[in-house]
C-alpha cells in the first residue's frame, strides 16, 4: 500500500475490511461450533517480534473496549503489504487499527489522491463513499462501504509520512472512529 496517510490508511483501511469480513466469517464459524478463543493482553499475543506485534502491543484491547463499548478481544497483529494491522472483536463488531510508515510525501498531497488510492484497495465493484474530515487534517477522511454483505466504515489520517487508519464493522460511528484513530496514532 504505497499511499499517503490518507492514502495509506485508505488503502490499508480498504484492504482490511475484505480481510476482516473473511475473518468475521471464520470467527462466527468458530463460535457456532462452540470453540473458544482465549483472550490474552495485546502485549502477550503480540510478542512475536514482528513490527505489527510491536505496534499492537501499545494498543491494548481494554482501550479499544473503552471506545467501542463492551468487551474487546485482541485477535491478531499482521502485516498486510506494508501496513501494520491490529485486529480486535468487540461483541459482534470487528475493529482494526492500522499504521503504514514510510509513505511517499507526494502520495499525501491531496484528499482526492488519498481517496483514489483507497478506492483501488477495495474489491472490484465495491461502492465506497468518502467524506472529508478537515478537523483531523487536510487529507483526512472517512469512508463507508459494504463488503461481502457486511457494512464497514473507517477513518484515515496522516502524521508526517505515516498513514493511520481505524475501521469498524456495522453502522458508521464517526465519533468512535475518530477516537480509535487517535488511539492508533498515540502508539
Amino acid at each position: 500500500m504505497s499511499t499517503s496517510r490518507a492514502d495509506a490508511s485508505t488503502t490499508a483501511a480498504a484492504n482490511s475490511p475484505r480481510q476482516i469480513a473473511w475473518r468475521r466469517r471464520s470467527v462466527c464459524a468458530l463460535l457456532a461450533t462452540g470453540a473458544c478463543v482465549a483472550a490474552f493482553p495485546a502485549a502477550t499475543q503480540a510478542s512475536s517480534g514482528s513490527p505489527a506485534a510491536a505496534y499492537c502491543s501499545h494498543l491494548p484491547a481494554s482501550k479499544v473496549a473503552s471506545i467501542v463499548g463492551g468487551q474487546a478481544i485482541f485477535k491478531s497483529a499482521v502485516v498486510v503489504k506494508t501496513t501494520l494491522e491490529c485486529d480486535y472483536t468487540a461483541g459482534a463488531a470487528i475493529v482494526a487499527l492500522l499504521k503504514e510508515p514510510g509513505l511517499p510525501a507526494s502520495s499525501l498531497a491531496t484528499l482526492s489522491k488519498a481517496e483514489a488510492t483507497a478506492l483501488s484497495g477495495f474489491p472490484k465493484g465495491t461502492k465506497v463513499k468518502f467524506s472529508a474530515l478537515p478537523a483531523l487534517g487536510k487529507t483526512s477522511f472517512s469512508w463507508t462501504a459494504t463488503i461481502e454483505g457486511e457494512p464497514f466504515s473507517g477513518v484515515g489520517e496522516n502524521k508526517g509520512t505515516t498513514g493511520y487508519g481505524a475501521e469498524l464493522s456495522g453502522k458508521p460511528d464517526i465519533p468512535k472512529l475518530e477516537r480509535l484513530i487517535a488511539l492508533a496514532i498515540a502508539d
